[in-house]
């Protein structure tokens, strides 16, 4: 009989009777499940508050100016301007 088939009876209730019937296996599933939720979460969390701190910064920052409608302008009014040279 290996390790991994030892079984863990739970007494909740007290009445002498097992309640749940665990074996390691299932035990270490549990742990691993829930540190991995544990440390999902504080991840997550330290992600949040180091986007918020971005975000302040970026408030404080000059608007920037979006070049593209500048091109679009000049693309459309070079044709114009050959005209108005002639």
């Amino acid at each position: 009989m290996g390790i991994e088939n030892k079984k863990v009876n739970v007494d909740i209730d007290g009445d002498g009777k097992p309640d749940l019937n665990l074996d390691l296996k299932t035990l270490i599933i549990i742990v691993g499940g829930i540190i991995s939720l544990t440390m999902t979460y504080s991840t997550l969390t330290k992600q949040i508050d180091i986007n918020k701190q971005e975000i302040e910064v970026a408030k404080k920052l000059p608007p920037q100016q979006s070049l593209e409608l500048l091109e679009q302008k000049i693309q459309f009014l070079t044709p114009f301007k050959s005209k108005l040279l002639d």
